[in-house]
């Protein structure tokens, strides 16, 4: 045997190794996604027939990520979960307005400069409508039913 033939070897991986690796990186990358992040909740507002809430929220995602502003709308009973807004997601940490214009209608208004990522515009049987202000204040919009400041 030469030289170069000694220093050429295959080096294999045992299948039982490489299914071992390949189970700890992937279980490794699942953590790395929603768990670096975490919501703080800003306020809410009820809807007039008492089964929903928006709730406004700022997310954020760790120091690579900006924060951002989002809004979800749940079951009045639940509580906000570490997960993105299922109705209006914008790129910036700037100030929304909620308001329910009916039972089953709300209107997230947002500053005219954000860039929504995510604007859905029904979430179960409510409709969700958006509008652009030039300086939207933070909270409940000042029309809203007094119940739903907070």
């Amino acid at each position: 045997m030469t030289s170069i033939e000694r220093t050429r070897r295959t080096y294999t991986v045992r299948p039982r190794v490489r299914r071992s690796v390949t189970w700890l990186l992937s279980l490794a990358l699942a953590g790395c996604g929603e768990s670096l992040c975490q919501n703080a909740l800003r306020y809410e507002a009820p809807s007039s027939d008492g089964r929903y809430k928006a709730v406004a929220f700022t997310r954020d995602c760790g120091a690579t990520t900006a924060y951002s502003t989002q809004v979800s709308i749940l079951p009045i009973g639940d509580h906000l979960v570490n997960e993105s807004g299922n109705v209006y997601v914008q790129s910036r940490d700037q100030a929304v307005t909620l308001r329910w214009l009916a039972a089953n209608h709300l209107e997230v208004g947002h500053h005219v400069d954000s860039t929504p990522i995510r604007a859905e515009p029904r979430f179960g049987t409510v409709t969700v409508s958006f509008t652009a202000v030039s300086a939207a204040q933070p909270g409940v919009a000042a029309d809203a039913p007094q119940a739903a400041r907070r």
